[in-house]
């Protein structure tokens, strides 16, 4: 609300910064296809027999996977 009046300030200089518009659009298709990503790696290929040993590091592991693959496939939808 602030950040529409003249009086905003620096707040109001940062938050209306057109180098957001690329970061936000990035990170909604991300958004978008998390789910998708999710599922796909969950089904085809997550094997838990492992799990009970190395509970934090498949987290961490499984983790990184996705969000990594997850905007690499947000990044390549946005170039179309």
């Amino acid at each position: 609300m602030f950040c529409s009046f003249v009086l905003s300030g620096p707040i109001g200089s940062i938050l209306n910064w057109s180098g957001w518009a690329p970061l936000s659009k990035l990170n909604y298709a991300a958004y978008m296809f998390h789910m998708i990503v999710l599922t796909v790696v969950l089904i085809n290929g997550f094997d838990t027999s492992y799990v009970e040993t190395w509970t934090q590091v498949c987290v961490i592991i499984l983790s990184v996977h996705n969000l990594s693959f997850n905007y690499y496939s947000s990044i390549h939808v946005l170039k179309f």
